[in-house]
């Protein structure tokens, strides 16, 4: 009996020396250690102190750069936490919660991240050597596809800015190709986006967007036009399973459409006449042509903001909207949207 006793004292005797040291030792410091894929900050190709120009001043570069978007992506974390979308990709967030309207809320952040990032991946700040703008690094290709579908870089202004101005609500405004160089202006509103279409990633910039540091094995590229095509059908093909017609991701977004403005020198010319010096990609009279296909692949080459927000922090008051959309073109990033346009429809005279 005394041995039991002796040895129930040792014990209790032993769990107190233990409980006490623990109590005495000095606490560890709480470290919060996020997700490997938790989407953390990816500086911009410029610098945001310097800010771009009179389109973005330093201070509205980053309201727009990192307090907004910051912001954004903060709350899709919260959003998807614990749920099948956490440790995923923007991208591949906005794909997977598109068709789930209980999952609107995660797409909306998402979408709005993609966007934000895509418009502000597409511009430059002026240098010593860019004069007012850089338009002298439009590529002959893309300068004569322009030509032939917009008339004239004036034209191409206009229309984006008309769009724009057109809007009463936020959104934004794309300058797009399809597969076969058409060119086309066509808006998104709300959350809507044409970065992905048909379940896959339509954009030429490759990795994370902006605030977005992650690596997620598993995930598709979503940014090689080619990766939702199998065996030469296009993800929104007849052959590929899925509605020729798909609905917009939002269904605050209008449904895909091609605004297929007809060649600018058909407007003066017969059909069948086009100058040699026009590349074979902008020949609709070729044999091989199928008017079906117009527009069944849209691929974006720059957009624009249309926020108050935007013009707001850029200091051009709550009607602004004008006068700062004027400033854009002093520094859309030319020389990207030329890469982007022959990535999507490489010229056929180069391979030859």
């Amino acid at each position: 009996m005394s041995s039991r006793l002796i040895a129930s004292s040792s014990a209790r005797a032993s769990l107190f020396s233990v409980a006490r040291r623990h109590a005495t030792a000095a606490p560890k410091p709480l470290r919060w250690s996020p997700s490997r894929n938790a989407h953390i900050r990816r500086e911009l190709a410029y610098p945001i102190e310097k800010g771009l120009g009179e389109f973005l001043p330093p201070a509205a570069l980053k309201t727009l750069a990192v307090e907004y978007q910051d912001g954004l992506l903060q709350r899709l974390n919260d959003e998807v936490r614990g749920g099948p979308e956490e440790g995923r990709s923007v991208a591949q967030t906005v794909i997977d919660t598109a068709p789930d309207p209980t999952k609107a809320l995660a797409f909306n952040y998402a979408s709005e991240a993609l966007n934000n990032s895509f418009f502000l991946d597409f511009l430059k700040p002026l240098d010593a050597h860019s004069g007012n703008n850089h338009e002298a690094s439009i590529s002959s290709y893309l300068g004569t596809a322009i030509r032939h579908y917009e008339g004239s870089i004036d034209h191409l202004k206009s229309r984006v800015s008309a769009t724009a101005m057109g809007m009463t609500g936020s959104g934004y405004v794309w300058f797009v190709c399809d597969q076969r160089g058409h060119t086309a202006v066509i808006p998104t509103y709300g959350a809507g986006t044409l970065l992905v279409r048909s379940r896959r990633q339509q954009t030429p910039v490759n990795g994370p967007v902006i605030g977005e540091g992650m690596k997620t094995p598993g995930i598709r590229d979503f940014s090689n036009p080619s990766a939702a095509s199998v065996s030469g059908t296009s993800a929104s093909s007849p052959a590929s399973g899925l509605a020729h017609g798909s609905a917009p991701l939002h269904p605050s977004s209008p449904a895909r459409a091609l605004h297929s403005s007809a060649p600018a020198s058909l407007l003066s010319k017969p059909s069948s006449v086009y100058s040699p010096s026009t590349p074979s990609n902008f020949s609709n009279n070729s044999p091989h042509f199928d008017h079906t296909t117009l527009g069944e692949t849209l691929f974006p080459l720059f957009c624009v903001s249309v926020h108050e927000r935007s013009w707001m922090a850029a200091g051009y008051g709550v009607w602004g909207k004008e006068e700062w959309l004027k400033q854009f073109w002093t520094v859309l990033d030319w020389a990207k949207v030329s890469e982007a346009y022959a990535k999507f429809v490489p010229d056929s005279t180069q391979m030859m």
